[in-house]
Parts: structure tokens; sequence; C-alpha cells
């Protein structure tokens, strides 16, 4: 069964944070927005390539998927178990 990596989630996760703590910097001082831009196309790369449902490709949210990680939880393109390892 094909299965989604936490490290992942977890590097999907860290730049959500890095990107809102540049966006809320940014506003004290501009460039700050520089890094911001970095942190969103990183999370783009990620997201596109890495989490999406292992079965069939469609795209998942990465909350979804955290609640994946300890409960099952079915992909709602395909309806097969999504697991997180």
């Amino acid at each position: 069964m094909k299965t989604v990596g936490f490290k992942f989630i977890a590097a999907a996760l860290t730049d959500l944070i890095m990107l809102a703590a540049c966006l809320v910097g940014g506003c004290l001082n501009r460039l700050l927005f520089i890094p911001a831009v970095f942190f969103a196309a990183i999370y783009i790369i990620i997201d596109r390539r890495y989490l999406r449902c292992p079965n069939c490709g469609s795209f998942t949210n990465i909350d979804r998927l955290l609640y994946a990680k300890n409960h099952i939880y079915h992909c709602h393109g395909c309806g097969e178990r999504i697991t997180v390892e």
C-alpha cells in the first residue's frame, strides 16, 4: 500500500509557520517579504509533489493528512484509504 511520508507533512507545516512569521514581520520591515516569497514557493513545491493521495494523485489538504496520521481517512477522489507513515 502506498503511503504519504510524515516528513513531507512536517516540512510543509514548518514552511507555513515560517511564511506566517515572515508575513507578520514584513509589516514591520519590508525586507522580510523576500523570504516570505521563498517559503511560499517551497510550500507550493512540496504540496504539488508530495501531499497528494498516493493512490489517485488528487489533492488533499494538509489538515486532512494530519488527521490521517492517527485516524482512518479515505480519499474524496478514489475512496481508498490514505495512510501516513
